[in-house]
């Protein structure tokens, strides 16, 4: 009885744990990222020129729910810190394209930076295999969080705070 519930519950249950945390793990070489992006403006952001502020990397697509939900939630802490040199950048996976990018950010009063992935910048943090994935990266350009899945204001509000020394 013991042995049956061991194969059917706890190895199951152990597998599925060593696979959430594998996804969660960081690459050595992603640990301070060299990224580039342009957003819809035309306007290049990069690890360079955000040294010394806290930078959220944003990868989600339009159709993605989870993506959906974490958006006000990124319009709340674009606006609650945007005075402290926090920036958040949303880098959108859709195949469709920047056009219907920009016109589903217009329909949902996106706020804060938006620009296309590419597979190099995929690369560049690790590889991205789920959405939403997040990333926070410290003042010292230092990936200092991944996020897999929706992620609460307060739990991204808590990571910031603590990166912002406050």
């Amino acid at each position: 009885m013991k042995t049956k519930f061991i194969t059917q519950k706890i190895i199951p249950a152990a597998i599925a744990a060593v696979i959430a945390l594998s996804r969660n793990a960081i690459a050595a070489d992603a640990l301070k990222p060299d990224w580039q992006v342009t957003d819809f403006s035309g306007k290049k952001i990069s690890a360079v020129e955000t040294k010394g502020q806290v930078v959220l990397v944003d990868f989600w697509a339009t159709w993605c729910p989870p993506c959906r939900a974490e958006i006000p939630v990124l319009n709340g802490l674009a606006k609650k810190f945007a005075d402290k040199g926090v920036i958040i950048v949303g880098i959108a996976v859709d195949q469709s394209g920047e056009k219907t990018v920009k016109k589903f950010a217009a329909q949902h009063d996106i706020s804060y930076r938006l620009a296309m992935t590419s597979l190099e910048l995929e690369k560049t943090f690790g590889g991205i295999d789920s959405l939403p994935t997040l990333f926070i990266i410290g003042p010292d350009g230092k990936i200092a969080g991944r996020h897999i899945g929706y992620t609460s204001a307060e739990d991204l509000e808590a990571q910031i705070t603590k990166l912002l020394g406050k």
